[in-house]
């Protein structure tokens, strides 16, 4: 059994462990930094080893693999560390907060041979796999362009449990690298599964009402066109001052020979394929896409392949949204630099 120790102890520190346990992986040690929140967590979740200080964890034999579960300026630092002590690495999204740290941690993992894994759980969720299968089996043709809403109610940013949020030099930006990036990751990887390429290419706006509150450096109100090397488009559009917003989080992809429309609300898809009045109405279950994640990692790990969001992919994922950053303060297209290998 893969013992996991898990870096991190908040929110998304907590969603890693229920999907270890629920896996077939042994949770053998936890650290962080609030001593109270780790005395908690130990004793509720009955875990025999608990370290203030990550680094005794790196060192004390006890893990085979780590979860970074920490803020996104803390990847590269900690993901270092874990690589040069021999041990495989899932690291929350995004990557890093630069693509030049990405590009050193990949390294790293390479010069390790340990596995570097981003957790980008939206490319392990059922709505979004299945979009991508649909795409595949070219039920719509060849895409011609995409848009994906993202929209929101609030005058400011940041979760309660995670304030850390509203600093940009923290959190690398604000709801485009934290939120949009998750939407960056499944684009992609539609548009390649029908050949049409990678991103190339990201012009990007942004639009702050008088009335968002958030501090500078945490963008409001965007759009993100994302041109592929094919020629098709795909844009997103965030927002952070919708009212009803929930009504209109759909993902609408247009191809040669169909459409489909996906909502998240209610894990549905309509699919348009070919010449119909009505189209097919499919409805996924909802899963754990934390738990997916948790498992394709370890199968990673024993059949020592390379993940679904290695850390390539989860890099050029944030070379987009880099680019996107570049062209809000440039006011111009920003061609993007992807990485190979």
């Amino acid at each position: 059994m893969i013992r996991v120790g898990i870096i991190g102890l908040g929110w998304a520190g907590q969603r890693h462990y229920q999907s270890a346990s629920a896996s077939e992986a042994e949770v053998s040690a936890i650290a962080d930094i609030d001593e109270e929140k780790l005395k908690k967590r130990k004793e509720s979740w009955g875990v025999e080893h608990a370290f203030n200080d990550y680094r005794e964890m790196l060192d004390s034999e006890i893990v085979d693999a780590v979860v970074i579960a920490l803020p996104h300026d803390l990847h590269r630092e900690v993901a270092l560390r874990s690589a040069e002590a021999g041990l495989h690495i899932l690291c929350e999204k995004p990557i890093a907060i630069s693509v030049e740290e990405a590009d050193a941690m990949i390294d790293c993992a390479h010069e390790n041979g340990v596995i570097l894994m981003v957790a980008e759980s939206n490319r392990y969720d059922s709505l979004t796999e299945k979009i991508e299968d649909i795409l595949r089996d070219n039920r719509i043709g060849t895409p011609v362009f995409a848009t994906w809403n993202d929209l929101h109610k609030f005058d400011t940013w940041g979760y309660k449990d995670r304030r850390w949020l509203n600093d940009p030099k923290r959190a690398g930006g604000g709801h485009w690298i934290t939120r949009g990036i998750h939407l960056v990751s499944p684009l992609r990887a539609w548009f390649r599964a029908t050949g049409a390429g990678d991103v190339h290419e990201v012009f990007a706006r942004e639009y702050r009402s008088p009335s968002f509150k958030a501090p500078r450096g945490i963008e409001g109100n965007m759009s993100a066109l994302l041109v592929f090397d094919g020629g098709q488009t795909a844009r997103i559009n965030m927002g952070v001052e919708v009212e009803n917003y929930h009504r209109f989080n759909e993902i609408y992809i247009h191809g040669t020979a169909g459409s489909l429309v996906a909502s998240r609300r209610n894990y549905s898809l309509d699919l348009y394929s070919g010449n119909v009045e009505r189209p097919e109405t499919l409805r996924m279950k909802p899963r754990s896409s934390f738990e997916r994640e948790m498992q394709h990692f370890l199968h990673c790990i024993e059949t020592n392949s390379d993940p679904r969001t290695s850390g390539i992919e989860e890099r050029n994922s944030l070379a987009v949204v880099e680019a996107g950053y570049r062209s809000m303060s440039e006011d111009r297209a920003i061609e993007v630099e992807m990485r190979k290998s």
